[in-house]
Formats: C-alpha cells, sequence, structure tokens
C-alpha cells in the first residue's frame, strides 16, 4: 500500500522550521508517493542505504555479560533449571532499614522530579563522614565528591574527560571489561599491562608509558581474581603515575568485601596521592544493592569537576529515594555488611573445597564475590564454560571475557543460595572434560 503526503505538507514544514537556503531561495522539495521501503524525492532511496554504524561501535568486542544473559535465558525458557555462578549480581536483599527508608522516600511528591545533578547535599555529606570514617582522610563534600549511577558510570565516562582521540590508557591484562570498551569509546587506545603471576599485582616495571598515556585503571580488590594489595604496594603506583603524568582511576567496587581479617586500603591514604586520583566506589555489592544503580567518586576537584561536566550533559542524576536509602545505607555500616561477608565467606569455603578436590589450582581469594579457578584439563575456559552449562546447567564466565591471560581460568560468583551452592558443589566434584 502506498502511503500519500498531503501537496505542501513537508515544504510548509520545512520552510516554517528549517531556513535552509541555496543561493538565497527557500529549498524545495520534490514529493512522491511514500511507497514501503522508500521515501520518494524525484528519486528511489534505499532504507538502509547510506546508514553508517560509527566505527566505535564497529571496534567493540561483544560484551560478555549481556552473552551471559542472553545464554541464561534460552536455557530458562527451555525449562531448565540453572544454577547461576556467572555475573557477579549479588542475590542478598538489603538491610531492611534500607528498603523501609527507599518506600517512604518513594511517597514523597517531590522525590519524583530531577534530582540534583552532582548527588543529594546529604548523601555527599555522609559519603564524606563514611570515607573519614573508613580511611581516615577529610573530603570536603561539596568539591570532593560526586555521586553516580553505580561506579560504572564514573568508570565508563572518565576517558571521555580526560582523553583526546588516539591517547593511550593503561589497563591490567585481567579486568573489568568496562575499561576497555570505555577507551574505545573515548577514540583512546587501550594498552595491557602485565600482571605478576601468584598475586596478580600489576608489574611497573614492565610497562612502556609514552607521551601520549594519559591514565591508568586499577581496581583491588581485584575482579575477577580476588586479589588484594597493600598500602605499600599503592605507594609504588602513586610514584609511577606522578613520574609519568598519569591520572589514577581506582576501582574500589570490592572495598568492603574481603575475607580473613584483610581491611581494604585505600590509595588516597598514601601523601599527595589525592591530586592525581579519582576512586570509584559501588552500593552493589557494599550493601547488596546493585539493581539501585548508585556509587559515587572521590578524589581531586578538578578531576572531578572534569569528569562531572561530561556526566552532567549525559545523565541527570540518580533517583532522588535511592540516594536517601543511600545516607540510611552509610548511616547503617558496617552491620548489613559484615551479615553478607559472612554469607559469602561460607560460600568461598564450600565451593574452594570442592574445586580443589576436583583437582582445580586457585589462590584463596581475600577479596571481592568470586573464586578464580584454573582448570585441571588445560582446557580453553570458553569451552570448560560451555561444558558445565551443557552437561550440568552451573553457569560460570570464561577467564578470557577478561584478558588472554585468563585464557584457562573460570570465574565462578558466589552469588547463589546456599542451597544452590552446595548443589553446584557436587555437580563440579562429577564434571570430567572429554
Amino acid at each position: 500500500m502506498d502511503l500519500w503526503l498531503a501537496p505542501g505538507f513537508l515544504e510548509n514544514v520545512y520552510e516554517t522550521f528549517l531556513p535552509l537556503t541555496t543561493n538565497s531561495k527557500p529549498l524545495r522539495l520534490a514529493l512522491a508517493p511514500l511507497k514501503k521501503g522508500t521515501l520518494k524525492m524525484g528519486r528511489k532511496v534505499d532504507s538502509n542505504k547510506g546508514l553508517k554504524i560509527s566505527r566505535r561501535v564497529q571496534n567493540l568486542q561483544e560484551y560478555s555479560f549481556s552473552e551471559l544473559r542472553e545464554k541464561k535465558k534460552k536455557l530458562l525458557l527451555s525449562g531448565k533449571r540453572i544454577i547461576d555462578l556467572g555475573a557477579g549480581d549479588p542475590d542478598l536483599t538489603p538491610d531492611p532499614q534500607l528498603l523501609a527508608s527507599l518506600g517512604r522516600e518513594i511517597e514523597r511528591q517531590e522525590s519524583h522530579r530531577h534530582p540534583p545533578y552532582d548527588g543529594l547535599p546529604q548523601l555527599k555529606k555522609k559519603i564524606a563522614d563514611w570515607y573519614e570514617l573508613r580511611f581516615g582522610l577529610k573530603l570536603d563534600p561539596e568539591e570532593d565528591v560526586l555521586v553516580t549511577s553505580g561506579s560504572k558510570e564514573g568508570l565508563s565516562l572518565s576517558p571521555l574527560a580526560f582523553l583526546e582521540p588516539g591517547e593511550e590508557v593503561l589497563i591490567p591484562e585481567l579486568a573489568y571489561p568496562v575499561y576497555e570498551a570505555a577507551t574505545i569509546i573515548a577514540g583512546g587506545v587501550p594498552l595491557k599491562v602485565s600482571m605478576r603471576e601468584g598475586d596478580y599485582l600489576l608489574d611497573l616495571s614492565k610497562v612502556k608509558v609514552s607521551e601520549k598515556t594519559r591514565l591508568l585503571y586499577m581496581n583491588y580488590p581485584h575482579n575477577p581474581t580476588g586479589a588484594v594489595t597493600s598500602l605499600d604496594f599503592f605507594s609504588e603506583v602513586v610514584e609511577f603515575a606522578r613520574r609519568n603524568q598519569l591520572i589514577i582511576l581506582s576501582d574500589m567496587a570490592y572495598s568492603e568485601i574481603t575475607y580473613d581479617g584483610y581491611v581494604a586500603p585505600s590509595i588516597m591514604q598514601v601523601p599527595e596521592a589525592k591530586e592525581q586520583t579519582l576512586e570509584f566506589f559501588s552500593f552493589s555489592k557494599t550493601f547488596s544493592a546493585s539493581g539501585w544503580r548508585l556509587g559515587f567518586v572521590c578524589g581531586d576537584r578538578r578531576l572531578l569537576r572534569a569528569l562531572k561536566t561530561i556526566k552532567d550533559r549525559i545523565s541527570s542524576g540518580v533517583f532522588t529515594p535511592v540516594q536517601w536509602a543511600g545516607v540510611k545505607a552509610l548511616h547503617s555500616y558496617p552491620a548489613p555488611t559484615k551479615r553478607a561477608v559472612k554469607t559469602y565467606e561460607r560460600r568461598r569455603d564450600s565451593l574452594i573445597a570442592a574445586l580443589t578436590e576436583a583437582g582445580w589450582r586457585l589462590n584463596v581469594p581475600l577479596g571481592t564475590i568470586f573464586v578464580w579457578a584454573k582448570n585441571p584439563w588445560g582446557a580453553a575456559a570458553s569451552e570448560i564454560s560451555e561444558a558445565l552449562l551443557e552437561e550440568f546447567s552451573i553457569l560460570t564466565t570464561p577467564g578470557v571475557n577478561f584478558g588472554e591471560k585468563g585464557k584457562e581460568y573460570v570465574r565462578f560468583s558466589l552469588t547463589a543460595s546456599e542451597e544452590d551452592i552446595r548443589e553446584a558443589v557436587e555437580r563440579i566434584k562429577q564434571f570430567k572434560y572429554r
């Protein structure tokens, strides 16, 4: 069926709202019938011809966690029961006090208007108070704190704030995929940094920095390996960054999920580190609230202003009731987090015992909600994960999703119920590859 537009309709619209001219005369359009798939203006136009996808999108790899979600969805639709040890998405319920706060604020009419772009003043003040309590560092709530939609927003927008096209970003060879993707989207060049065997600390002695190198991403406690670090190592990083004029982007999403007495330091506890650092935190893991999309960034105020300039033009802030719940969460710290850590620790110990018995090689993680294990067959991680899913309905993340160094490793998440963890443990004991 042909669709016709009234004669003169588009012509009048263009003349009224788009004052385009050629040789000082209004631009006129020759109209023709609009047929399915074409718009005729004196010639046939293919509906897809000439539509271009940007090179930055073409250069991006498939987002591995989206792939995991799709696999899980298909299997669930087919009727299979899946034990999900794949994504780092806490299954625990937030503390009842936080839920009550969220409910109260949702009832308030003013909560449904635009929130402050950089965060509620009350939340920023509470973040500064928490930071002093946790790390012994004083922050100016207005100048040194920025509220974000999860830590991912701040981490992914940072290259847009600090890079020119073609400039370089140092990224650990095993890392959260967002670091590399954000660099590519901003027109930057990702450079992989070697990590030491065993402790997974950045091997700074092997890093080659050029005049184009601008940023260093870092993440401890480390996703995917669960490795942790010390203030002494952070001092080395700060000295390296200062010597090479680098901005440090420190991802602290798992700073509060630690085990066996380990307490994660902040890199800003190193003297004078703040002036070249942004540190990113998340409520997702600390308070079992990944769906809230609430996080914050602390650090040098000049760097924060640059990040805020980008953020303000892309997003409009975090839903106000979620921010008030964030105030309550920080007020309740550390009790809800300690309860969550005890649960994860029990799950960690059960999973480690089963994997060790089955011949997998691993280090006991002192942080994060993951166990990082090398399969005993020397097989490709993607094949192992596929076999675990097909034969035993256990969803895991192939280590290669985080970098080539992880090609024989599998990341197991601790975000499944005690019952599911026990069942997964029994299945893993039976698993034999080929």
